[in-house]
């Protein structure tokens, strides 16, 4: 049950609103706004003595609460921490926290300042919309005696608010609800049957949803042996639900959640048979070498696949299994790019050679060993179906059924004949669609182009300042994800073979030193690398096609000095900006601040699966990574 049955918007201040609660946010360390120190005069400083008393300064879950005047009865301020830190997940928390206080309190009604808890931003709506339903929400089907106590039923929102997103949020966590109200039902009530009717209520007044069951004789007649074989064990007859969404537009393609899995689900199978390569099957992910506590970046110099242990807490943990051959462990010559902001590229690699369409117009003599170009995908989808073999992770009937993946890969290819449907192609497509989504879009910089401007201190603003004009950034990172799609050299030096770096003899490490070059075969390209993308660096923890640098700060210092790191680049080679900028010390260290804090989004764990179907550990499942990650 939801007991909040209204959230009301209104402009009005809330001096001039008769309120029992008045909640006020206040950021660490920052002072009350005009409006709430016009209040705090109004009830003769009670509420800044209180702070003073209380020693409040606005701490992430502090709470303050004192007694006012008409129209305001009782006024809370409620610390929301370091604003640099303050994210969706932060305001859903405060909102579903909000709603418990107003329940202790038996208040049904009561008033948010929205400015002070910073709703002026659309996505900080939505999720304090979604905290406050959230918070509401009490499932008592199966007490005796009902709870009885006042609850809040009533919100009223002041400020610049967008309604849109309002009612999105609110409908997003009424629909967390009823699925919490789904799964506290226990077995004998929620039978396929219940689950089945429920799905027809919330499609049938719904012009874009369709819902299809299938009883028990549609499933034998299909083939779903082992299903069936099941389901004859209880007396509830079984039945398959599939809620389909038709509310795209007309060109696009229908989307299913089959590459979220696949990218964090350790379910691969060795395609490369070697000594104790079967010891490793179904231990390591596509996010075992990007992993989201790293920013998608590998946590490690060198990412490792197949052949390693370990996780450590943003990847950085991972090693050599030392029971492993070398020469068949997963690793490859460059430093793994980040996953984020893949969306806005044509081409994929440092040297781009993943990508049949743009950037790589005029290559197609060197696609001999890509045919995947040759079709016109893109370089993600090149990527991740040439990545499965380079990382030995195998897709097929076997897997899809071992892992649980069948009816979701139904769902999301179900135009394609079932014979071409479990396939490394499908896989990759999937992988590929969910790539497409893990975007950078929640950094204070980009909320500072959106009208926020508190978003940016002033020593980022001045390092914003910098990157598009001095410093000569901008010209090699410029559109939506800080990346234009040309390659350029700044004699990066390459991996050292030491064991943060290891070389192969097997890899053709000459041609992987060219980059582009090595790929075009075209001498005006060597030793050229991909710009990459700028966005959560300061997850990275190295830096450059060969991870030569460990800090942001060391890699501006080093395009400022235009010293190259490797000899072997002709200066003739070394970009125009290389060099160029002439900064000061001090100029760096705003630059800096600029790309290692404003530059970073904050939430990217909204990426990440809550399970994964085949059960396993993730993004890795060995005996270290369990431990690691504190799933053994």
């Amino acid at each position: 049950m939801i007991n909040l049955a209204e959230i009301k918007t209104t402009k009005r201040s809330y001096r001039d609103i008769e309120s029992n609660l008045l909640i006020v946010g206040l950021f660490q360390d920052k002072q009350l706004n005009p409006q709430l120190k016009s209040l705090d005069v109004q009830i003769d400083n009670k509420l800044s003595h209180a702070m003073d008393l209380e020693k409040f300064r606005g701490k992430k879950d502090t709470l303050l609460s004192l007694y006012g005047s008409e129209p305001i009865k009782r006024i809370m301020l409620i610390g929301l921490g370091k604003q640099k830190n303050y994210t969706t997940d932060t305001a859903r928390s405060i909102a579903s926290n909000i709603i418990c206080y107003a329940d202790e309190l038996k208040i049904e009604s009561f008033t948010v300042d929205g400015d002070s808890l910073g709703l002026k931003k659309n996505l900080m709506t939505q999720a304090f919309a979604e905290g406050l339903i959230l918070g509401s929400y009490r499932f008592d089907d199966y007490k005796t005696k009902k709870d009885e106590d006042t609850r809040a039923s009533s919100v009223t929102i002041c400020g610049t608010v967008d309604k849109k997103s309002l009612e999105k949020g609110r409908v997003l966590g009424m629909s967390v609800c009823f699925a919490r109200d789904l799964g506290n039902h226990p077995a004998n009530i929620l039978t396929p049957t219940y689950l089945s009717r429920e799905a027809e209520k919330i499609t049938q007044d719904s012009s874009k949803m369709e819902c299809h069951i299938f009883d028990f004789k549609e499933l034998k007649k299909m083939g779903m042996g082992a299903f069936c074989g099941v389901a004859q064990g209880a007396k509830e007859p079984a039945k398959m639900i599939i809620v389909v969404y038709k509310g795209g537009r007309k060109a696009q393609k229908p989307i299913a959640l089959v590459g979220k899995g696949l990218t964090f689900d350790s379910g691969g199978i060795s395609i490369k048979p070697s000594p104790k390569m079967d010891e490793m099957n179904g231990q390591y992910t596509c996010a075992t070498c990007h992993p989201v506590a790293s920013g998608f970046f590998s946590g490690r110099r060198q990412g490792i696949g197949e052949g390693g242990i370990g996780f450590g807490v943003n990847g950085e943990g991972r090693t050599f299994n030392t029971e492993m051959p070398l020469d068949s462990v997963d690793i490859q010559a460059v430093r793994p790019p980040t996953l984020l902001n893949l969306a806005y590229q044509d081409v994929m690699l440092w040297n781009g050679q993943f990508g049949g369409t743009g950037t790589n117009a005029g290559t197609e003599a060197q696609w001999d060993h890509i045919p995947e170009n040759a079709e016109g995908f893109q370089g993600v989808e090149v990527q991740a179906m040439q990545g499965q073999l380079e990382h030995r992770l195998k897709v097929n009937e076997e897997f899809v059924d071992s892992y649980n993946y069948r009816t979701m890969f139904d769902a999301a290819f179900y135009n394609i004949p079932q014979s071409e449907r479990y396939t490394r192609k499908t896989a990759a497509l999937a992988i590929a669609a969910f790539n497409r989504t893990i975007l950078a879009n929640q950094a204070p910089w980009q909320e500072y182009l959106k009208g926020d401007l508190e978003a940016l201190n002033d020593q980022q603003k001045r390092g914003a300042n910098l990157f598009f004009d001095k410093g000569l950034c901008y010209q090699c990172h410029n559109g939506p994800a800080l990346k234009d799609q040309e390659f350029h050299a700044f004699g990066f030096g390459d991996f050292d073979g030491s064991l943060e770096a290891m070389v192969l003899p097997s890899i053709d490490f000459e041609s992987v030193k060219k980059g582009r070059g090595g790929f075009t075969q075209n001498p005006d390209d060597d030793y050229k690398f991909k710009t990459p993308t700028l966005y959560n660096l300061a997850d990275a923890g190295a830096f450059g096609h060969g991870g030569t640098f460990s800090t942001i700060r060391e890699v501006v210092e080093y395009k400022n000095n235009g010293v190259a790191q490797s000899t072997e680049v002709p200066t003739t080679q070394l970009a125009s900006q290389f060099g160029s900028s002439n900064l000061t010390s001090d100029e760096i260290t705003d630059l800096t601040a600029f790309l290692k804090d404003a530059l970073r989004d904050p939430d990217l764990l909204r990426y990440v699966p809550n399970t994964v179907n085949s059960g396993n550990c993730f993004p890795n499942n060995d005996e270290q990574s369990r431990i690691d990650l504190g799933c053994n």
